[in-house]
Order: C-alpha cells, then structure tokens, then sequence
C-alpha cells in the first residue's frame, strides 16, 4: 500500500537495503535451483515469504549448496509448492502476507516454520493440506498445465538440484501417443 511507503519506512528499507538484496537475490537463486521457471511459478508473491525467511535468517550465499541445509531447502521447497497448487496468495493477499511474516517473525527456529505457517493459514480458512478430491484433481494436471511442474515437485525426491525442470524427461511425450502406447499393450 502507498501508505506504507512512510519517511520512517523507508530509511529502514534503506538501512536494511544490502540484507534485502541479499535475501531477494538468494531467493531467486533458490528457487531457480529448484528447477522453477516463471511459467510454474504461479504467484510472484509466493517469493516474498521466503525472502523474508532468508533475510531473517541472515542467510548467505553457503545456504544454496550447504549440506547442513538441505533439509531446510527441502522444506522450502514443499511449502512453495503447497502454496502455489493452493492458490494462497489468490485473495486476501496482504492478509496472508502479514501472518507468514508474523510466523516468520517469532520462530525461534533454524528452520523453515512450515508447520506453524500452515497451522496459521488453516485459522484463516486457508488450509495447507489436501483433502482427497483435491488430490484427484491434481492427478488430472497434463502435460502443458503450468501445474505439473509443481505436482512432480512434491512426488519427486526433495533433494535440490533433483526437482524436474522439465515434465517429459522421464517419459518422452513423443513414446506416449495412442499408437505407440496400443502397440506396447497398453489401452
């Protein structure tokens, strides 16, 4: 909101202006090595709490490719996922924005809090977690579908660097045609 964009705001945005860089220019580098493109990133917004994360965090460039923090990574990873396929960041934007901060704020973690950012989304109607027709729509996703990328994402190893980046190199859609697929016995 303009309003935000006070005197006050933004010495502190300027003071705090080599963390914020940081921590945008890490967040990009992330989730680039997630194998996330713009096409499957659904929501510019969904970046804004993991900056946020990493500039709490105090996270360096070491954070990328450390091995104490994969698993952090990996959590990452999940949420961002989870967020998009669940259009989080669809309505009530600064709402969703605000309490993730908030969560971020006060864990007093070494970690991602995903478990108490869900906990918190669930007390806003907007739960995390999958409910059976859900997962069956999410099985309906093809090939184009911006969605696909994220549904591997979440079937796939959650080791970095191993997300698909892209969704035909386990299967090539070339061998996946009615003829080809009849001809190997398949209906």
């Amino acid at each position: 909101k303009v309003d935000n964009f006070t005197a006050a705001n933004l010495a502190k945005i300027e003071t705090q202006w080599p963390r914020i860089k940081t921590a945008l220019h890490l967040t990009i580098s992330l989730v680039n090595s997630f194998g996330f493109t713009n096409r499957a990133l659904l929501s510019n917004n969904a970046l804004i709490p993991i900056a946020y994360y990493l500039k709490t965090k105090n996270a360096t460039a070491s954070y990328l490719t450390s091995g104490s923090e994969a698993s952090d990574r990996a959590e990452v990873l999940r949420w961002l996922s989870e967020a998009l396929l669940k259009r989080l960041f669809g309505s009530m934007g600064d709402t969703i924005l605000a309490a993730i901060r908030q969560e971020i704020s006060k864990s007093d973690q070494p970690y991602f809090p995903k478990t108490t950012i869900d906990q918190r989304m669930a007390e806003l109607n907007r739960p995390m977690t999958f409910s059976d027709s859900e997962i069956e729509g999410l099985l309906d996703y093809g090939y184009s579908d911006r969605e696909a990328f994220l549904v591997l994402s979440l079937i796939t190893s959650d080791s970095v660097g191993a997300m698909p980046s892209h969704v035909d190199h386990i299967f090539p859609r070339s061998s996946l045609t009615v003829p080809k697929l009849r001809r190997d016995g398949l209906d």
